[in-house]
């Protein structure tokens, strides 16, 4: 524990910190964007549509370029690329109030940037995928980064797709309920429509035996509704008893091609995943309830589309279906959407059932 001196100059030191982003934000909140493949280039119009001040771009590829330019805007931007090693330099230059983070999706991958923002008091939201949730996936990482954030005063959070269709729409229904034992939920993406790292993930252009070596129950990643499974339990006040998962390939039966791969998928091959999650838990009347769902990525072909569709069976057991969302619009939005409450909250990191739901 600390001294009563040096907490109470620890906690000034923060409503300083605090005080100053806030000021900042008020005046014209500061964007930087670390990664810029198809996602950042996306939240980049977003943000630029917003009126958002864009201040710094960090990424692997045409470095030196603007990254107007590189985005295909109508005029270049005035910001140049430029590469992860030098950007704690490029912070202190730039001063932004906060980086939107779109580059892998498991924690442990983007331990760098997150530290880099951390060291140079810079807010952070991240739209990887395990940093909804990571505490039981990644808990001493998680208390790790928790403790460097706290200690520079600012803010983490992991936001995306999942922060309004995998967390509080499926809350929404059991907040009209008397009664919820179980939660299920179906959901697919297009895998082709986010870049060479998600189809990583979901074993794109392996073999059926190449698949199954890879995804053993011993060395899977968590699927990312893990995550949200878990974000929800706790969002609904339910204490987590375990979560398992099953892995299933989705394997092409006729020659498909990828934009990703930039060729085409033959027959045989494996064209994606469907991960099967469930969390069990026990509600407040130390009932036994579970939420299950099933997530499918993959690469699109003919009428494939994306869709997500939650029910509960409870009192009254409900039921409701998103067809074709925009799920990659949705998840740049949900990523420049929550710039204003990261900016606000405590330091350390903070997920979204903390900052309450997206308006």
């Amino acid at each position: 524990m600390l001294p009563k001196k040096s907490y109470q100059i620890h906690i000034y030191l923060y409503i300083q910190q605090k005080i100053l982003q806030l000021m900042q934000a008020s005046t014209g909140t500061r964007v930087a964007l670390w990664g810029f493949g198809g996602m950042n280039k996306i939240v980049l119009s977003y943000l630029l549509e917003k009126e958002l001040q864009v201040v710094a771009v960090i990424g692997h590829h045409d470095v030196g370029s603007d990254a107007g330019t590189i985005a295909g805007l109508e005029a270049p931007l005035g910001v140049k690329i430029t590469h992860p090693e030098n950007a704690k330099e490029v912070f202190a230059e730039a001063h932004p109030n906060v980086a939107i983070l779109a580059t892998r999706s498991f924690l442990k991958d983007l331990e760098g940037p997150l530290r880099a923002c951390a060291e140079s008091k810079v807010n952070v939201i991240t739209i990887g995928e395990e940093a909804f949730y990571s505490w039981n996936t990644e808990p001493k990482l998680t208390q790790e980064l928790d403790a460097l954030f706290r200690q520079n005063s600012v803010t983490f959070t992991g936001t995306g797709y999942q922060d309004a269709y995998w967390l509080y729409l499926a809350s929404a229904l059991v907040g009209v309920s008397l009664t919820v034992n179980r939660l299920v939920c179906h959901t697919q993406f297009n895998v082709d429509d986010y870049g060479m790292a998600l189809c990583e993930a979901h074993g794109v252009g392996l073999t059926p035996e190449e698949f199954s070596a890879k995804f053993t129950p011993e060395n899977s990643v968590p699927a990312y509704v893990w995550n949200s499974n878990e974000a929800l339990a706790v969002r609904l006040g339910w204490k987590i008893l375990k979560t398992s998962q099953v892995y299933q390939p989705i394997v092409a039966t006729k020659d498909i091609h990828s934009k990703t791969l930039g060729g085409v998928l033959p027959i045989g091959k494996v064209t994606g995943l469907k991960a099967i999650v469930t969390t069990t838990a026990e509600n407040q009347k130390g009932k036994v309830v579970e939420i299950e769902t099933h997530q499918i990525g993959q690469v699109y072909y003919e009428d494939l589309e994306d869709y997500c569709q939650w029910s509960t069976h409870g009192t009254p057991s409900l039921e409701i279906s998103c067809k074709k969302p925009d799920t990659v619009g949705i998840t740049c939005a949900s990523a420049v959407n929550r710039i204003q409450s990261v900016i606000a909250a405590r330091p350390g990191y903070v997920t979204v059932n903390e900052l309450g739901a997206l308006i």
